[in-house]
């Protein structure tokens, strides 16, 4: 196929998703304003992005066309999931503006799965032009269009999929949150997804378990920031130690406090690689007073905040 004969297929695809002429008033999904992008992974590969400190670019590995290069690309989206993602519990947000800041944007292709998806490619380099056309949000009458600084997508009965060429490292993250992950299906496993039946909360708490555990720091400011009355990391220490079933007899902290500190880091250890038994034997050497006081001190120590006291302390140390 030509170049102009590409172009002029890739059109047509991209006029299929036109949102132009949409009333954008609120609830109205063929056109709504694009202001954040997310990237939603399950647990295991969200502790890898943690670790890393970046969301790192890789192959496309499915039927897409950019599967015949050898582009790396990082995976975005501006959908949310009212019945839950296929993609998992743990969702990454960006700011649409800083991401398309400097970069170009290229019209890859309509998927057709049972809903259809829309692929556009957002690089600064030099394109695949034999694999893709360029798209200009201000002039082209897609599902991706800008007005002024205003930007707007089609959200409706459709999926939107843009393509970074570039890591995301997590200094440009604008929240890390967690969501329900659909029971019925899932991207990746299928219906035998380990992650499916879990509670966003229990997602947070493997999450938040594996980063105090492992001394990762990535996510300190959005473990701290409020969501709601509480923090993550608030909510953690409330609500953490009731899943273990603590005894409430007295116990003796184990040893000194150090030696505390090095048991509750193998309880997190455990807890974050799902090995529920063995932090609950080793949680069991606490009582529920010292638990909860020796968590507060490993949170202390991780984000250097000697002050450190949870919201509404009070109501569980007393």
């Amino acid at each position: 196929m030509d170049h102009r004969s590409q172009t002029a297929h890739a059109r047509s695809d991209w006029e299929s998703h036109d949102c132009r002429h949409a009333n954008p008033d609120p609830g109205n999904l063929r056109k709504q304003r694009l202001t954040d992008v997310r990237h939603i992974t399950h647990l295991a590969d969200a502790r890898r992005i943690l670790a890393d400190g970046r969301i790192k670019a890789s192959l496309v590995r499915d039927d897409s066309r950019l599967g015949r290069s050898r582009l790396p690309v990082s995976w975005l989206s501006a959908n949310q999931w009212s019945h839950g993602s296929i993609y998992g519990h743990v969702e990454f947000v960006f700011d649409w503006r800083t991401i398309t800041a400097g970069r170009k944007l290229y019209w890859v292709e309509t998927i057709p799965y049972d809903t259809p998806t829309y692929r556009i490619l957002v690089t600064d380099r030099q394109a695949p032009r034999r694999l893709v056309v360029r798209y200009k949000p201000r002039v082209h009458r897609g599902p991706l269009i800008r007005r002024g600084e205003t930007w707007f997508w089609n959200g409706d009965h459709r999926v939107s999929q843009f393509m970074l060429q570039d890591d995301l490292p997590l200094e440009q993250c604008k929240a890390i949150n967690f969501i329900e992950h659909r029971h019925d299906r899932c991207k990746d496993h299928r219906s035998n997804c380990p992650d499916a039946a879990l509670h966003p909360m229990l997602a947070s708490f493997f999450t938040i378990s594996y980063v105090l555990a492992s001394s990762t720091h990535s996510a300190d400011a959005f473990l701290r920031r409020e969501h709601g009355w509480l923090s993550p990391l608030d909510q953690f220490v409330h609500e953490f130690p009731p899943h273990l079933s603590l005894e409430t007899r007295f116990r003796s902290p184990p040893g000194k406090p150090r030696d505390a500190k090095s048991l509750m880091r193998a309880i997190l250890a455990l807890w974050s690689c799902r090995d529920s038994r063995s932090a609950v034997a080793l949680a069991r050497r606490f009582s529920k007073k010292a638990f909860r006081k020796t968590l507060i001190a490993i949170v202390r120590n991780h984000i250097g905040d000697p002050h450190y006291r949870p919201k509404h302390a009070r109501h569980f140390l007393s």
